[in-house]
């Protein structure tokens, strides 16, 4: 059952964006798709995770199921053992006189599969005309034996694009990845407010270069958070992501960002940089 963090609201009060946390129970040296439902009135348009991992465990997806009522994610441990708890994140969105069918017809979700390669990369691009880049992840294909390629990478790139990048680690583990781009049309029509002009709103932040870098985004005022982006800026060996997590500032509803976190990992350091993105929208 998942449960309910917090809700983040645009200053017109017409959108709500409510984040959901779903944990596993049982730790495990891999976790797979592990899912965070939102309630059926709710849209899925952003997500993210975490672990309480030890020796350390590295995110290898974090993407929208299909009908757009949950966010996965997977995780796991790479060259050192550390079964770990899974913590998935999940976005849902409601507009004010817009039924769940209304607004899941509003938003595009387009997606872009790269080659395999040892550091493989992918972009998927919203539709350039008609829609707004509010968000997006990623999914590492590999088999669950293969020793491991892992993130490093789901941002926004040129308004309308989302990048995402991963490595393997210590071993060679060729894969491919696919990026998700989620976009929502530029107009909303409503039965209680009319027709909704909307707006993007971005904000970034920094830190490192360090071992275990942690940067924090916070949204401009009257923005609802919709997407959590983050990219690691390294130098061989390489840092991989960790955390990808909505969160709470303040005590008013309008206080909420995200936070994002890289770590070297197994014997080979590396001090590296981390940038984090926190996206949202709000009606005109």
């Amino acid at each position: 059952m998942a449960t309910h963090v917090f809700d983040s609201f645009d200053a017109s009060g017409n959108i709500r964006v409510s984040v959901f946390r779903e944990n596993t129970t049982t730790p495990a040296s891999i976790h797979i798709d592990h899912e965070c439902e939102v309630p059926s009135e709710s849209v899925v348009i952003g997500g993210g995770s975490a672990n309480n991992a030890g020796a350390g465990a590295l995110l290898f997806a974090s993407y929208p199921r299909g009908d757009l009522g949950a966010w996965l994610v997977s995780s796991k441990d790479h060259l050192v053992s550390s079964p770990h708890l899974l913590s998935c994140y999940a976005l849902g969105m409601q507009v004010k006189g817009m039924t769940r069918e209304q607004l899941v017809s509003a938003i595009q979700v387009t997606d872009a599969t790269g080659l395999s390669a040892a550091h493989p990369m992918a972009s998927a691009q919203a539709p350039l005309s008609s829609h707004f880049l509010i968000g997006g992840g990623f999914r590492v294909n590999m088999r669950p034996t293969d020793p491991g390629n892992l993130a490093t990478a789901s941002y926004p790139e040129f308004d309308q694009e989302w990048s995402v990048k991963a490595k393997d680690h210590g071993v060679p583990s060729e894969a491919t990845i696919t990026s998700f781009a989620v976009a929502i049309t530029k107009q909303l029509t409503t039965a209680s407010s009319g027709t909704l002009d909307l707006e993007v709103g971005v904000s970034s932040g920094f830190a490192g270069p360090s071992d275990h870098p942690l940067a924090e985004a916070i949204l401009p005022f009257g923005f609802a958070l919709t997407g959590i982006g983050a990219e690691v800026r390294y130098s061989e060996p390489g840092q991989m992501l960790m955390l990808l997590r909505p969160q709470k500032n303040g005590s008013t509803p309008e206080g909420h960002g995200v936070s994002a976190a890289s770590k070297d990992h197994a014997g080979y350091p590396s001090h590296d940089i981390i940038k984090v993105w926190a996206l949202g929208i709000r009606a005109l």
